[in-house]
This record gives structure tokens, sequence and C-alpha cells, in this order.
């Protein structure tokens, strides 16, 4: 029997079964903390797993190219705020490209 910790919270206990069944839904991720009753040791899920020899297919792996093809671009990359128009009017990006050249060319001369 294992018991999992998580934010200062204990669950369990799991058997391996239903440990397995909670890694692959994403209720128990490989990185909570995990007592293992049997053995009186503190570990990882993903430990725990390992030395049971326990396989698990974690679905949503949180890769931030897997969450991109989730979420879409749109959240992160709105298209609106990156028109031509308004990255040709954004100021900001003048005057810093123009700082950057007189340092260069200053910091050459020096």
């Amino acid at each position: 029997m294992i018991y999992i910790e998580r934010n200062s919270q204990k669950f369990g206990p799991y058997d391996d079964n239903a440990l397995i069944s909670y890694i692959e839904s994403g209720q128990v991720l490989l990185s909570d903390k995990a007592y293992d009753d049997d053995k009186r040791v503190n570990t990882s899920v993903r430990q725990y797993i390992k030395d049971k020899h326990l396989r698990a297919k974690v679905k949503h792996a949180g890769s931030f190219t897997y969450q991109l093809n989730r979420i879409g671009t749109e959240l992160l990359f709105p298209k609106d705020a990156f028109t031509k128009k308004s990255i040709i009017s954004d100021t900001r990006l003048i005057l810093l490209g123009r700082d950057c050249h007189i340092n260069c060319v200053m910091t050459k001369k020096a």
C-alpha cells in the first residue's frame, strides 16, 4: 500500500492497481511524494513504480508542445496583438534598436 502527499495533504492508502489508474488519469503525478507502507520509506511516485516494476502510461506528458497543441497558440500569441500595423507603429522597438546601434558603434570606436 502507498500513501501520496501533495501540497502537505496526504491521500491513500492505495493498492498498486489503483495507483496506476490514478497516474494514467493524471490525478497522481510521478513527481508526487509517496510513502511506501510496506518498506516504511519515503520516496516519489516515480521511484515507487520503478522499484515495484510497474508500468503506467501517462496520457498527458505535460510537454510544452503538447500543451500548445491542446490549448492552441491563439491563447498565448493572439493574432490581433501581432498585426503588421501594431509592430511597425510600436516605437519601443525602434528606440531599442537605435539604442543598441548607438551603443555598439560607441563600443567599437572606444
